[in-house]
């Protein structure tokens, strides 16, 4: 019987592979997950820190700081303890008579400082929490991706709120009971530490890999500046146009995620020329209500290679082949897989390319056990602005559906002298979505 006080094999082999970078004197590894909230009206801090307070007492993972000892990790349990919140005024980042989208964009850059700050990994707490003052108030949370992944950043954003809120009024607590990651991770290690349990998914990823590495190579010859980040946002469908997509899928027995895929596959074609796509993507094992509402490092990144044809629809169907047979190991963790890997296919010291995607509908989000968070959250007034995650080694999509459409935050090292060529692949992958339509459109 594993306890569940060890980490997760992703969150091990993170914490040995930056210790181990720390040693070697390289730059810290920021691999942060943000969230960003526009408030309306000055907020009261004292409350603000007490509701991260009570956020970390909800969630077990976020009360633990992680122990390396050589090739091991442990997990040292610290508790709840208080939260100091940064705070910043707006005028203080903006200098003179400037425009409101140039004081927005001075907001911005900082904040973003802010969110990719690194972390010490082996520190408590893997959080931080700060605001800007001013209307609106800009409040945003950094954690490591240690503690949290894209879906623990859309719960964030939704409990926050609702827990500002209870401190303010000293209303009870409304929110459900949350998961604990600790809980998932040690049947994670039980599963997959040895036996059939990780023989059969290991059998099915070779099969899907055919020789290919595990963490596919950017399709894009483009030479990178590791010392900078290029970051871009940009709202692609409306919501009328989501539904035509929608339609479009349909009509092929595919989803909204498979299209996505194939629209990114076919901008790789179209700026680079590629006949076969591969990126990792990102599964969130949330399926389950018991960890829907856990924070936590549950995403799993899969290897996924697929033929791109001139023809979208075409596309999508290779997508949805390779999907599937990719789908038959999505449990196993990519950071486990590596070790049973020769050292050649599971190498991971080149940019590589990478999809999330959430579906952060409200009519999708009260069919689930966070029902009444997404009312509340809304109540408030509270907005959520979207922002990617720290940017890591090569390019990082992260595609969310919302309510107004859907739309995109990406993240990169600075191309050196090609950045073009990114904003072409970004157009093309818009271009892709708009242009799927079903026939009586």
């Amino acid at each position: 019987m594993i306890p569940p006080s060890l980490p997760s094999f992703a969150q091990e082999r993170r914490v040995l592979a930056v210790t181990a970078e720390d040693a070697e004197g390289g730059e810290p590894s920021g691999k942060t997950i943000p969230m960003v909230c526009l408030v309306p009206g000055r907020v009261d801090l004292a409350a603000l820190e007490e509701a991260v307070r009570r956020l970390i007492l909800r969630h077990p993972v976020l009360q633990y700081r992680f122990v390396e000892d050589g090739e091991t990790v442990a997990l040292d349990r610290v508790g709840v303890r208080a939260i100091h919140c940064e705070v910043t005024d707006a005028a203080d980042l903006v200098t003179g008579d400037v425009s409101r989208k140039a004081a927005d964009a001075a907001i911005d850059r900082y904040v973003r400082t802010r969110l990719d700050h690194p972390f010490d990994v082996l520190g408590w707490p893997l959080v931080r929490v700060g605001v800007v003052r001013g209307d609106p108030t800009v409040c945003y949370l950094s954690a490591d991706h240690l503690v949290a992944d894209a879906w623990s950043q859309s719960l964030v954003s939704l409990e926050l709120p609702v827990l500002y809120q209870t401190v303010l009024t000293g209303a009870p607590d409304p929110l459900p009971p949350p998961a604990d990651f600790f809980t998932f991770a040690a049947a994670q290690r039980g599963r997959f530490t040895a036996g059939a349990g990780l023989e059969l998914p290991m059998t099915a990823l070779r099969r899907s890999l055919g020789g290919r590495l595990l963490h596919p190579p950017f399709g894009l010859d483009l030479s990178w500046d590791e010392t900078g980040s290029r970051y871009e946002r940009r709202h692609v469908l409306d919501a009328g146009e989501l539904a035509a997509v929608a339609a479009w899928c349909k009509e092929l027995k595919s989803t909204l995620f498979m299209a996505v895929v194939a629209a990114f596959g076919a901008a790789l074609r179209e700026v680079g020329g590629v006949r076969e796509a591969g990126m990792l993507i990102a599964t969130h094992n949330r399926d389950d209500d018991r960890v829907r509402t856990g924070i936590g490092w549950y995403a799993n990144m899969l290897p996924l290679y697929f033929p791109v044809t001139g023809d979208l629809a075409s596309t999508v169907r290779e997508v949805r082949r390779a999907l599937m047979a990719t789908l038959e190991f999505h449990e196993l963790p990519l950071a486990r897989a590596a070790g049973e890997l020769p050292p050649e296919q599971a190498r991971d010291d080149h940019p590589t390319c990478f999809l999330s995607f959430t579906d952060d509908r409200g009519s999708v989000r009260a069919d689930g056990p966070v029902r009444e968070m997404v009312d509340t959250a809304m109540e408030h007034g509270w907005s959520r602005d979207s922002m990617p995650p720290a940017r890591r080694r090569g390019y990082g999509m992260w595609i969310s559906l919302r309510d107004d459409g859907l739309g995109f935050a990406a993240a990169s090292p600075t191309p050196h002298g090609s950045g073009g060529r990114l904003a072409e692949l970004e157009a093309a992958f818009a271009e892709a979505l708009v242009n799927m339509r079903p026939p009586s459109w």
